[in-house]
C-alpha cells in the first residue's frame, strides 16, 4: 500500500479523534460491569458509559468528510475491495467494505476505543492501526483468535498451555465485563453464572475476495474441531463437568472486517465443578499433547465415549457410552469371527488382566460383568432403577453406576495412551498371554 494512502488514513482518523472525544459525553448509556469480591464471586453494577455506535451516528457527516480523500484513493487503487464487491473469511461471511465510504475509517476508530477505552489516543497508536491495515490489505492471510469460555472450570494457575496453540486463560474483570456484562442492547449473551476462565488459540485464515478461489476448510469448522479435541482432553483426564457454550472469533490486530459469535448446544453442560489441583496443573501438558496427537481408531473412540459420558444428562446414557468405549479397548483384539459369541466373558476376563493378585482379578472379573450386564439391560429397554444395583461387591443407584464405569474407562485410556503407537489391546496374544499372567512388550 503506498504512502500516499496510508496518509490519507492517518489524516482521516487523527481529524475524527477529537470530534468523537468530544461528542462522547452526550452519548452514554448503562454499562453493566463486573467485579471480582472474592475467589468465586462476582458483584455487577450498572454504570454509565460511551454507546459507540451512536457516537458515529451523531458525527456521520463529519467521519464522512474525514473519510473522503482516503476512500477515494483506496478504492480506485484496490478495486477488488470497492463498491458491490465482498470480501471475508471462508466460513465467516463477508462484507461490502464500500458500502459505507467512512466504513474503513469507523472501524479503525472504533478498534482505538476499544483497545484504550478513549479517542484521546496517541499518534503511535494510530500508526500501528495504519499498519496493521496495510497488512490487511497485502497479505493473502488473517490472525484470528478463537475464544471460548469454559463453564465450571477453575484451577490455581492464571494461564496453562495445553496443545495445538491452545491454552486456558483467567479473564480479568474487563473481558469477563464484556462476555457477561455490556449495555443492554449490546449484550453478547446471557448466562447465570461467570465463566472465569476462557481457552483460547490464534489460527491462520485465507482472506476471501470475491471472484478469488479460497482452498480452506470453514474456518468454523476448524475451530470447533481444535475445541473438540480440547474438551475431549479435559474430560478424560478428570471427572467433573466441563463445556463451553459459545465460540468467539476476534482478530489479533486491527481489521476492518466484522466477525461474530456462534453457540455450541452440544458442548453445554450443567452447573457442577471441575478444579485442577496445582499438580493436575502441571501434568495436564503432557497428557494433552497426547491427546491431540492421537491417531490410533479404538483409543479414539474410547476417549470420544468418555467425553460424551461426561456430557450426558442421564445416567443411562453415561453408562452406555463409557461401556462401548471400555469395550473398543478391551475387544478391539477380536476377530469378526470371534465377536459373534462370548463378549461379555471376553470383555470381563480381558479387564481382569489389568490387575495384580488372584482376589483383585476375580473382583475386577465379577465388576466388569456386572458392568456389560447393566449396559445390554439399558440397550435392549430394560428397567436399571433403585439402590440395589449390584457392580461387584457393591450395591450402587444409577447414577454411581454411571460414575464407575467412566472411572473404569478413563483408568483404560490412562493405562494404554502412553502405548497408542504400538495399540497393545489390539494383538490377541496380547490377552492370551495376559490371562497367564505374562507381560508382552507394550
Amino acid at each position: 500500500m503506498n504512502e500516499e494512502i496510508k496518509s490519507a488514513l492517518k489524516r482521516s482518523i487523527l481529524k475524527s479523534l477529537p470530534i468523537l472525544q468530544k461528542l462522547s459525553p452526550n452519548y452514554q448509556e448503562p454499562y453493566l460491569f463486573w467485579i471480582k469480591q472474592e475467589e468465586g464471586r462476582w458483584r455487577g453494577e450498572h454504570r454509565q458509559r460511551v454507546c459507540v455506535p451512536c457516537v458515529f451516528r451523531g458525527a456521520e457527516n463529519q467521519l464522512q468528510e474525514a473519510a473522503s480523500e482516503f476512500a477515494n484513493l483506496f478504492f480506485s487503487t484496490y478495486p477488488q475491495y470497492g463498491e458491490g464487491k465482498l470480501v471475508g473469511i471462508c466460513g465467516l461471511g463477508s462484507m461490502q467494505l464500500a458500502h459505507d465510504r467512512a466504513c474503513i475509517l469507523k472501524s479503525a476508530v472504533g478498534y482505538l476505543w476499544e483497545m484504550h477505552e478513549t479517542f484521546d489516543c496517541h499518534e503511535s497508536d494510530v500508526d500501528q492501526v495504519i499498519d496493521d491495515f496495510e497488512k490487511f490489505v497485502e497479505l493473502p492471510t488473517i490472525q484470528l483468535r478463537i475464544q471460548a469460555e469454559l463453564i465450571n472450570f477453575q484451577m490455581p494457575a492464571p494461564t496453562l498451555q495445553l496443545a495445538d496453540g491452545l491454552a486456558i486463560r483467567r479473564l480479568n474483570e474487563r473481558e469477563i465485563s464484556t462476555f457477561h456484562g455490556g449495555s443492554l442492547i449490546q449484550r453478547m449473551h446471557h448466562s447465570w453464572f461467570i465463566s472465569e476462565f476462557v481457552i483460547e488459540g490464534d489460527m491462520e485464515v485465507t482472506k476471501a475476495i470475491a471472484g478469488e478461489p479460497v482452498k480452506q476448510i470453514a474456518t468454523q469448522e476448524i475451530a470447533f474441531a481444535k475445541l473438540d479435541k480440547a474438551m475431549r482432553c479435559l474430560r478424560t483426564f478428570k471427572e467433573g463437568s466441563i463445556g463451553y457454550d459459545w465460540l468467539h472469533f476476534k482478530f489479533v490486530k486491527f481489521c476492518p472486517l466484522a466477525l461474530g459469535s456462534y453457540g455450541s448446544l452440544d458442548q453445554h453442560v450443567r452447573p457442577g465443578i471441575y478444579k485442577l489441583s496445582e499438580k493436575e496443573v502441571v501434568i495436564l501438558p503432557d497428557y494433552a499433547q497426547r491427546i491431540f496427537s492421537l491417531s490410533e481408531s479404538a483409543l479414539q473412540t474410547a476417549c470420544a465415549r468418555l467425553a460424551d459420558a461426561e456430557a450426558r444428562l442421564r445416567p443411562q446414557d453415561q453408562i452406555l457410552d463409557a461401556i462401548i468405549g471400555m469395550e473398543a479397548l478391551l475387544l478391539a483384539g477380536l476377530g469378526k469371527e470371534d465377536r459373534r459369541s462370548e463378549l461379555k466373558y471376553r470383555f470381563s476376563l480381558n479387564y481382569s488382566t489389568m490387575f495384580g493378585s488372584g482376589e483383585e482379578r476375580w473382583q475386577a472379573y465379577n465388576l466388569a460383568k456386572d458392568l456389560y450386564d447393566h449396559r445390554s439391560t439399558i440397550a435392549h429397554g430394560g428397567d436399571l432403577s433403585g439402590n440395589g444395583v449390584r457392580v461387584g461387591e457393591k450395591q450402587c443407584n444409577i447414577n454411581e453406576v454411571a460414575m464407575i464405569a467412566k472411572g473404569e474407562l478413563r483408568k483404560l485410556i490412562k493405562r494404554f495412551l502412553p502405548h497408542a503407537n504400538s495399540a497393545p489391546y489390539k494383538k490377541p496374544r496380547y490377552w492370551e498371554r495376559a490371562y497367564f499372567g505374562i507381560s508382552d512388550p507394550k
